[in-house]
């Protein structure tokens, strides 16, 4: 049976607020992660902690980027960046608190300063034994030569015997420690980036292939559900497709990174209540990109284009698109398409 991998975009968060993020491909089977930072995000001073049911700490080193770090996590795992002073927060899950994590960080590092000591000290006392264990072992050889040859021989053959076989033993010992098993990797595949291959299009025209393709999934998966074919296949992370169960889930990584790579609108954030917004500018103007949040979960996938309530909305989605407002005199405002999260239809 194939193991599963289970890919992730973490979003990484300082504690002023600043961003970064990671992309994270996980093999619970034999458990591995390949992590691909961010950009500029690492110096060769900086160290990645990662958290699962164990801690591994990975240097990182100025100029690479991909890694592969042991994990044994049975459930979400969060990590801890810390950048020239400066530490981002994220896991898999929820946004685990930057203060809990440096405080485990701090207390994985006094417990490897303390077995490096213990060792060190265990090394020196080895030394300080060998000049009274030799002290020992010519009494023992003197009292031997009043005997004869042969016994003489075979007393000191068991004597070298046993200590041979005491120092194999403590040597053992004192060398099986845990191993945190930190590898090179080779690059993991990029995230799709819809933005960076279609910047040549209008709004009207990227809205329309946005919906175009998202109902063509739609469509493509529902037959192949009806057909119950491949139902064993596991969730491939560079060919993300929509079950028919939940739409929001199968895009998104790819919202994941726009939220990451560009700027909040904050006229959005404080205007519509429990959501979320971003600005994507383009040679000629800009659109908006937002998440309606209902709790925790997603309710609705939003786009927008700035307008004022005199112009009408273009043509290729006046169908779907709904006015609103910014609430100054002079008109401006937004010309908005719901997407349902779930089953990906534009509200009319």
């Amino acid at each position: 049976m194939a193991m599963k991998i289970e890919k992730y975009v973490v979003i990484l968060v300082s504690q002023n607020g600043d961003k970064t993020h990671l992309k994270m491909s996980v093999n619970r089977g034999d458990k591995t992660a390949e992590i691909r930072l961010a950009e500029a995000s690492q110096t060769d001073n900086s160290v990645l902690y990662v958290f699962g049911n164990e801690i591994t700490k990975q240097a990182l080193k100025q100029a690479k980027y991909d890694y592969k770090v042991s994990v044994c996590a049975n459930s979400d795992i969060n990590l801890l960046l810390v950048v020239g002073g400066k530490a981002y927060a994220g896991g898999t899950g929820r946004t685990p608190k930057i203060k809990s994590l440096m405080e485990l960080a701090e207390e994985y590092e006094a417990r490897e300063k303390s077995h490096e000591i213990e060792a060190k000290i265990e090394a020196e006392n080895e030394l300080m034994k060998k000049p009274m264990e030799g002290k020992i072992q010519s009494e023992k050889l003197a009292e031997n030569q009043q005997q004869s040859s042969g016994q003489n021989e075979q007393i000191f053959e068991q004597e070298n015997e046993e200590k041979e076989k005491e120092n194999f033993q403590d040597s053992f010992l004192k060398n099986s420690t845990k191993l945190s098993c930190v590898e090179g990797l080779n690059a993991g595949d990029n995230l799709l980036n819809f933005e960076e291959e279609n910047t040549s299009l209008s709004w009207a025209e990227k809205a329309e292939k946005i919906m175009a393709q998202a109902e063509g999934e739609k469509a493509k998966n529902q037959a192949f559900a009806e057909e119950k074919q491949e139902e064993s296949k596991v969730f491939a992370f560079d060919n993300i497709r929509f079950d028919g169960s939940n739409f929001y889930l199968s895009v998104k990584p790819q919202l994941d990174e726009i939220f990451v790579c560009y700027p909040e609108e904050d006229t959005l954030n404080n205007l519509v209540p429990n959501s979320r917004w971003v600005r994507i500018n383009t040679s000629d103007g800009y659109y908006v990109v937002g998440l309606v949040l209902d709790g925790d979960s997603v309710s609705y996938i939003c786009y927008g284009v700035p307008s004022t309530d005199r112009c009408a909305p273009p043509q290729e989605i006046a169908d779907f698109a709904v006015w609103l407002s910014l609430g100054g005199n002079d008109g401006r405002g937004y010309w908005l398409i719901y997407q349902d999260a779930l089953t990906g239809k534009c509200l009319k």
